[in-house]
């Protein structure tokens, strides 16, 4: 169910490799999964961390550390000297990309994480679903590729049952948390366009890296022109860093490696079919970390959105090398 770019292996894959692969596609897809429901475990289970009675996980300490601590992960992972000649081997036009990816890579988490603290972390994982949809549409128009008859069907019908039935709280009346998912679905699309032209000019550890390490300065930055410095109080706390470092080292720099890892040596068609799992344990992990059961109408788009995705999924036997795309499910 999304678009594709023009990564791909020149070298034939082993069954070994493609084992691993597959392995690394699912732990990716699992990983991403648990991002929203562990940031609501934080948020409800914080407050023994800040300083004073103060609550130290808040909104812009994940941000600011957890894009951060995943940067240095990406350092030690690839090794400085690696990170450094890739950044050096590219391009002023590259590195303007690259500014320009870590810059919007900030829009979509911000817009995530806010969402949280007015919806539950099972609206977001369903109204997530919303992001990768909005790219294959924008993408296959931009690219100027005709989306199949089942795709459309199933895009609409990811998007019809979401909206209907999850977006559209008591009283017909939109939940605020909800409209800021289907904003970060937006934001999303516009990211992962320039992340695919990012990715393949600046390689893999210089482009992770920029993207997380650009994203957190950003955000920074601008928490403090707004706030001041003393919004990041916190930040002096090393408990604070070790459970944020742990966040991101699970949830956005594992599940980054391994994802992009993973569709270097697999099909799109085999992304699109292993994107299943993404809902379904996003909604095992609400449950497990924050005990949030799903209602009668979310498991009826979970049903919706599993029927969704597997339509737009069935694609007849392609006679040109299928590509593999660059972005990473939310």
């Amino acid at each position: 169910m999304i678009d594709v770019s023009t990564l791909e292996t020149n070298q034939a894959p082993t069954p070994s490799s493609n084992r691993l692969a597959l392995v690394a596609l699912v732990v990716s897809i699992v990983l991403f999964s648990l991002g929203a429901p562990l940031v609501k475990w934080l948020i409800q289970n914080g407050a023994s961390i800040g300083l004073n009675g103060r609550h130290a996980i808040s909104f812009c300490n994940i941000l600011f550390v957890g894009n951060l601590s995943a940067s240095l992960i990406v350092l030690l992972f690839f090794g400085v000297g690696t990170v450094m000649r890739g950044l050096r081997n590219t391009t002023w036009k590259t590195r303007y990309l690259l500014l320009g990816c870590g810059l919007l890579a900030l829009f979509s988490p911000a817009l995530l994480v806010l969402a949280l603290q007015h919806t539950s972390a099972t609206n977001v994982v369903l109204l997530s679903r919303l992001g990768p949809v909005f790219y294959a549409i924008v993408g296959a128009i931009l690219s100027r590729r005709s989306l199949a008859v089942g795709e459309w069907i199933g895009y609409g019908f990811i998007m019809l049952s979401l909206g209907a039935v999850t977006i559209i709280g008591e009283g017909g009346v939109p939940n605020f948390g909800d409209l800021l998912i289907v904003l970060a679905g937006v934001c999303y699309c516009i990211s992962a366009i320039a992340n695919r032209h990012g990715l393949a000019q600046a390689g893999t550890p210089a482009f992770i890296f920029s993207r997380n390490f650009i994203a957190a300065i950003a955000f920074g930055f601008i928490a403090v022109v707004q706030f001041g410095w003393y919004h990041f109080a916190d930040l002096i706390h090393p408990q604070l860093w070790l459970v944020l470092f742990v966040y991101a080292l699970v949830a956005i720099a594992l599940a980054q490696l391994a994802w992009f890892f993973a569709l270097e040596r697999v099909s799109s068609s085999t992304v699109g079919s292993m994107s299943v799992i993404s809902p379904a344990t996003g909604l095992l992990f609400a449950w497990l970390l924050v005990h949030e059961r799903p209602e009668v109408q979310q498991w009826l788009a979970l049903g919706l959105l599993l029927i969704g995705i597997g339509i737009a999924n069935i694609r007849s036997v392609q006679k040109h090398r299928e590509l593999v795309s660059t972005i990473e499910p939310i």
